[in-house]
């Protein structure tokens, strides 16, 4: 096991480094019972991959993953924790040699169990590498008097290898590292050691890990991106500096997205990109006043059109998702989740038509068109002005203060969705529990929008139960949507070969996932009634009046 406090950073040359580490080892050998000698062993190559989502998901549930090739011997895969103790080594799959792009978990990770603790954590996500090094490794068995190993002395020069390397992300040169590595049993042996290899000089004690050492060469570090809204606005800021700064961050959220959407590299690129789309449309909703009139039309009709485009591949994604788990309720006489069969070819290529009609569209001039008008509400105040107003909280009037707006803002959505859910009866239509839907996104953006304004600890709260009717209502939505599509699909899909048994038995099953939505649609109906008493009650109420409240 590394400990971080037995990892140095070598600042010196290769040889230099190696020389010293000789020498130090050499002067301490002949201690009895700790450090009597020493043995060089044959120097090799290794290069490691890091892996992780694009969103990082590995990191911050505390894993490192990574693809570890080592001269003449097969690659392996090594699972950590960020603390450096190892969870699991495992052979990696021949097939995958070097990744370069993003990679589904079950191609990079074989079946048992890092796959098993990987699945829950990644998801539907897919792998990528984050940051790629090559070293040389030297390293020195330390010896007792019984010449059993006690510890490893490690040396890793990085260095760069042949061949091609550009897109090969986080490819860096760092220095040097020399680590002390216990063997079991002998952690005193392997702390006396690395108190001689501290007083070599040119070493100094890593504060970094390897990865951390790696991503920070190329101006990166772990977890630098996430889909959760992370905007610093401050009271007083002029409404107009908070609109460009707001509209910047999810511009940016949305390109650095756009080339896993291009790609299809898994479904959540599209669907982070869906959502900035939606909270920048939100944003100019309530804000849109403190910004020209025609160019605040010009990003609405943008939006829209990037939000409609992308609407028909999401929808399709859904399916394909949650495809397994909706089989997996069905319970019928003879039923078989094997039956599904041409259904899901049916849904993955009308998923690979979307896409690609995606892809043509996000190529075309309208789209730089449209991404030309979200930049221009973005980038027309000016930046430095805007860091003043940040740090010195300009006075501004009550008209044109962010957090008058924002206060605004969340009162007015959080009483439209008070009113619509009061007018929903046991006899209303589906039609109001949707509406009801947007008024709770409406509220739920401007809450994330706003959010560095608010009091933590209630925006926190008032999140909670309002994300819990949302769900519910999106069930109920999302539960009638698929029963009318999957008769569409199965309509198309008569039409297209009826005379084809597998084709009928997968209709006929079909039906049964249909009925399932049906009862998971009543259950969510009845759900809804105490989910929003719950949320209309005193107690969110006065988590709203309690946002804007000062934390001392």
């Amino acid at each position: 096991m590394l400990v971080a406090d037995r990892e140095y950073v070598a600042a010196d040359g290769t040889a230099d480094i190696d020389r010293a580490v000789q020498k130090a080892l050499a002067r301490a050998s002949g201690r009895p019972g700790k450090h009597v000698g020493f043995v060089a062993e044959p120097a090799f190559t290794v290069r490691r991959t890091w892996l992780d989502t694009f969103d990082w998901r590995l990191h911050r549930a505390g894993f490192v993953l990574q693809r570890v090739e080592r001269s003449r011997a097969p690659a392996g895969l090594r699972l950590s924790l960020a603390t450096g103790d190892d969870v699991l080594t495992v052979a990696a799959p021949a097939e995958v040699q070097t990744p370069r792009v993003e990679y589904p978990l079950d191609t990079v990770v074989p079946a048992g169990p890092m796959r098993g603790l990987l699945e829950p954590v990644v998801e539907m996500r897919a792998l990528q590498p984050v940051a790629t090094q090559r070293f040389v490794v030297r390293s020195y068995r330390v010896l007792n008097d019984d010449e059993k190993t006690v510890a490893r002395v490690v040396i890793e020069h990085p260095t760069s290898w042949p061949g091609k390397t550009s897109g090969v992300p986080g490819k860096t040169s760092t220095g040097s590292r020399v680590s002390i590595v216990a063997s079991r049993g002998y952690s005193e042996e392997a702390a006396a050691t690395a108190r001689v290899i501290a007083k070599v000089p040119g070493l100094t004690p890593s504060h970094q890990s390897v990865l951390a050492q790696a991503l920070s060469s190329t101006g990166r570090s772990a977890g630098d991106y996430s889909s959760k809204l992370d905007i610093a606005l401050s009271r007083g800021m002029p409404t107009e500096y908070a609109v460009h700064r707001i509209m910047r961050a999810l511009l940016d959220a949305a390109q650095r997205n756009l080339p896993g959407v291009v790609a299809g590299a898994d479904t959540e690129f599209l669907h982070d990109l869906r959502v900035a789309v939606r909270r920048a449309r939100s944003t100019l909703k309530v804000t849109g006043d403190a910004l020209p009139t025609a160019q605040v039309d010009a990003a609405n009709v943008a939006l829209k059109w990037l939000g409609d485009l992308t609407t028909p591949t999401r929808d399709l994604d859904v399916y394909l998702l949650g495809l397994d788990e909706l089989a997996a309720e069905v319970t019928a006489p003879g039923w078989s989740a094997s039956q599904l069969g041409p259904f899901r070819d049916f849904l993955v290529t009308a998923q690979a038509s979307e896409q690609s009609v995606l892809v043509r569209s996000l190529r075309s001039v309208r789209a730089k068109r449209a991404f030309a008008a979200w930049v221009a509400v973005s980038a027309g105040g000016d930046a430095s002005a805007e860091e003043s107003a940040s740090a010195t909280e300009l006075p501004a009037t009550a008209a044109s203060n962010v957090e008058s707006v924002a206060n605004s803002a969340v009162t007015r959505a959080f009483k439209r969705v008070i009113k619509a859910g009061k007018a929903i009866t046991a006899e209303s239509p589906p039609s109001d529990l949707h509406d009801l839907r947007k008024r709770c996104k409406e509220l739920r953006y401007s809450l994330e929008i706003f959010g560095s304004l608010h009091n933590t600890v209630a925006q926190r709260a008032l999140i909670d139960d309002l994300k819990k009717l949302q769900d519910c209502l999106g069930e109920f939505q999302d539960t009638e949507v698929q029963q009318h599509a999957i008769r569409t699909f199965a309509v198309q899909m008569l039409a297209a070969d009826s005379s084809n048994a597998a084709t009928v038995e997968a209709v006929m099953a079909m039906g049964r996932l249909a009925d399932r939505l049906g009862e998971r649609q009543l259950v969510a109906r009845g759900t809804f009634a105490v989910l929003f008493e719950r949320f209309a009650g005193p107690q969110q109420r006065a988590h709203l009046a309690a946002l804007y409240e000062r934390v001392s």
